[in-house]
Parts: C-alpha cells; sequence; structure tokens
C-alpha cells in the first residue's frame, strides 16, 4: 500500500497508517478504512495487493504455459513423424494448449490412445523426473468414454424400472450419445454430480427415460425386441437403419 504524495504526510502519520493498514485481518476492513481517510482526511491510499497478484501470477504462469507449449511442440514433431501412428491412420486435427484432439480408425482405437499417451510423455524425457499423459477416447466431441462401461441389456429384457441400475446407464450412455437431454438426480449427501451422472447416466429410471427410449423407437419405427441392437450401431457405427 502506498500513500500519495508520502513526503507531504508527517511520518508519525504515516508510520501510524502503515501499522493500522497492517494490523486489519480482512481486506474489507483495509478497504474501509482507505474510503474513510479519503473522505474524511483527504489522504489517499493506493492499495496495491490486486498488482502484485496479477504479476506474480504471469510471472509463474508464463513458465508454465511457455513449458507446456514447448513439451507440446516437441510430441507434435514425435506423433507426426512415428512409423507406427502413420500405419494405423491416426491424424492430429487441433492442437488445443497443451492437448492435441485427434482421430484415428475404430479399429486401432486402443493402440492410438497407448501411442499418443507414450509420445507426449516421451516429449519430456529431457526432464529430471517422469511426466505422463492421460487420454480420453470417445466416438465424438464432447461424447462419453469408448467403449461404453455398462451392461448391455439382453434382448430379452423388458425395457423397464426392473431393470438393473447398470443396463439402464448402459441405455443412458446410448441416448446421451444421440443427444436426447436425459434428467439429472442430486447425490443423496448434495455432493456436486461428477463424471456420467452430471450429464443424466445415473442408472435411475425415470418418466424422461422412458419417454426417449419411446421417442427413439417412433422416429425409426421399430420394435423393444429391436431397440438395443439398433440404438447400439447407430451410436457405434452412425448406420442409417
Amino acid at each position: 500500500r502506498t500513500l500519495k504524495h508520502k513526503n507531504e504526510i508527517p511520518a508519525r502519520i504515516v508510520k501510524k497508517l502503515d501499522a493500522e493498514l497492517h494490523s486489519y485481518k480482512y481486506k474489507g476492513q483495509v478497504y474501509k478504512r482507505v474510503k474513510q481517510l479519503l473522505e474524511d482526511e483527504h489522504i489517499k491510499v493506493i492499495i496495491h495487493d490486486n498488482d502484485i497478484q496479477k504479476a506474480s501470477r504471469k510471472c509463474v504462469n508464463s513458465q508454465v504455459q511457455g513449458s507446456a507449449a514447448e513439451l507440446t511442440k516437441i510430441a507434435l514433431l514425435k506423433v507426426f513423424n512415428n512409423p507406427e501412428w502413420n500405419a494405423i491412420g491416426g491424424r492430429i486435427l487441433v492442437p488445443v494448449h497443451d492437448e492435441f484432439i485427434a482421430e484415428v480408425p475404430m479399429d486401432n482405437w486402443k493402440r492410438g490412445g497407448e501411442i499418443l499417451s507414450q509420445l507426449m510423455s516421451e516429449a519430456g524425457s529431457f526432464l529430471p523426473f517422469t511426466i505422463s499423459c492421460d487420454v480420453t477416447t470417445t466416438l465424438r466431441w464432447y461424447g462419453l468414454s469408448y467403449p461404453c462401461i455398462y451392461t448391455e441389456p439382453d434382448v430379452s429384457d423388458d425395457l423397464s424400472s426392473d431393470l438393473p441400475a447398470d443396463k439402464i446407464s448402459w441405455i443412458q450412455y446410448h441416448l446421451f450419445e444421440l443427444e436426447y437431454d436425459l434428467p439429472k438426480f442430486k447425490n443423496p449427501d448434495g455432493k456436486k454430480l461428477e463424471g456420467d451422472a452430471a450429464l443424466g447416466v445415473n442408472g435411475i429410471w425415470s418418466d424422461e427415460l422412458s419417454n426417449a427410449i419411446n421417442d427413439y423407437m417412433q422416429r425409426y419405427q421399430i420394435t423393444k425386441e429391436q431397440f438395443v441392437e439398433h440404438i447400439k450401431n447407430k451410436v457405434v457405427y452412425d448406420l442409417q437403419i
């Protein structure tokens, strides 16, 4: 904090104000006192806290972001020149900060992810510590993680609330991938929804889910017995059937 025209204010006043302002525990108390000084005693106090915080953040952030940018460029060259990546049909679509959005033929999704993770980690091989890279595989941008981790219903299963939660989640997973809006239910403990549950894939049967299933069957003129196989092919292969 700085007193404007500090040299024109008696040293004892400067010392007293400095001690007073540093004694406050909360910022609100400081701002209130600064306002009072300006209005009542015409003493203007300039607070540099925000400027210092911004400068500190930029100093640290520039090193972090700059280093990440260099590593990403090294990784990009490694991926571009990797024979196996090119052989399996891998392709970088766009770099996003320190990430890559890439695509590979569906049959090579697992190996493609392994190659990406390995090469991006190797980009930091010169560092005195190891780094790792997580890869998320989806069928489409903003899609859920592929392959589906939930249990596929049997053809004989009744599409109703009698289904186990894991099979209900399978249906919700595929409906979400086709842009159906699914209901979200609050956690009993009040905690924020996370993961697939935050998108409506929660294993809970609802009227909205039943309506979405009926809408899908009507749209494609299929029966309940055909639903599971049809929506699976629709999501994975986008078959117009």
